[in-house]
């Protein structure tokens, strides 16, 4: 394998950068007590890295990267993104969830084009920049199709676009290839590593899949059950671009093995 390179960012190293400084959300539940969803989160990224948050259905996983994309507010702590305090849902994040969402009455085309509208911006360009982002993920032919007519897979290429179409620096993802078959998951693995490379933006994946969360990533931090804590952080010094072939390596199955035993699923 080549020596590791490192991603590279924007000219500005604040820009995708962020920090979660003890961030604690407790969620108030009517007619019961509080349920403490996270309890203590910290760690920060740097631009252009890929971060996955590692752990079990449930334990806070998501709730963090809402608090990281501004939709929910943190209950204590501080969180900040590309120099800024986060209060609130700002413009330049994307978001992919496990299900892509598309509006089923709008062509490919229209549906990742459809946040620029939200923002308010002028259509200028438009055009360009969806067209480059459907031959980056293989859709062209596809963008006037419906979704209906297009795979899980070619649906969740679409949503990805959708959340680029506004050069996000910062991309959120929740467990985006969850419901795929393995095959699919695992092409899915290296279009986000082309997408990484080629549009920069620091990337948060959530996922339960620990070689997924391996493979993608730059760190891992390998969450405990909720209320969530950071039990481990997993530096991943495999080369760039990677390569289907990692996943069998003897330093990858270790990788492997560590986050297992952080899980608590491996004794």
């Amino acid at each position: 394998m080549s020596a590791a390179s490192s991603h590279t960012g924007p000219e500005d190293p604040g820009l995708g950068s962020g920090t979660l400084q003890n961030v604690k959300k407790v969620f108030g539940m009517e007619g019961a007590s509080d349920l403490v969803a996270v309890k203590d989160i910290s760690f920060s990224f740097s631009s252009g890295e890929v971060i996955s948050l590692l752990g079990p259905s449930g334990c806070g996983k998501t709730t963090v990267l809402k608090m990281i994309g501004g939709l929910i507010e943190a209950t204590s702590g501080e969180i900040t993104v590309s120099n800024s305090l986060v209060r609130g849902p700002y413009e330049n994040v994307g978001m992919v969830f496990q299900t892509p969402t598309l509006m089923p009455w709008r062509s490919v085309i229209s549906n990742i084009k459809f946040p620029l509208e939200v923002l308010g911006k002028q259509l200028t360009d438009i055009d360009d920049k969806a067209i480059s982002l459907l031959k980056l993920t293989n859709l062209t032919e596809f963008k006037n199709a419906w979704p209906h007519e297009l795979s899980g897979g070619m649906q969740q290429r679409a949503a990805l676009c959708r959340a680029l179409i506004h050069s996000p620096e910062i991309l959120l993802m929740d467990e985006p290839f969850g419901a795929l078959d393995e095959l699919t998951r695992m092409e899915m693995n290296d279009l986000l590593l082309k997408v990484n490379y080629q549009e920069k933006n620091t990337v948060i994946f959530v996922t339960h899949s620990i070689s997924e969360a391996i493979y993608l990533s730059d760190k891992v931090h390998v969450f405990s059950k909720r209320p969530a804590e950071i039990r481990k952080t997993i530096n991943i010094n495999l080369p760039h671009p990677r390569n289907p072939t990692d996943r069998y390596t003897d330093y990858f199955k270790q990788l492997e093995l560590d986050a297992g035993e952080a899980l608590g699923v491996i004794r």
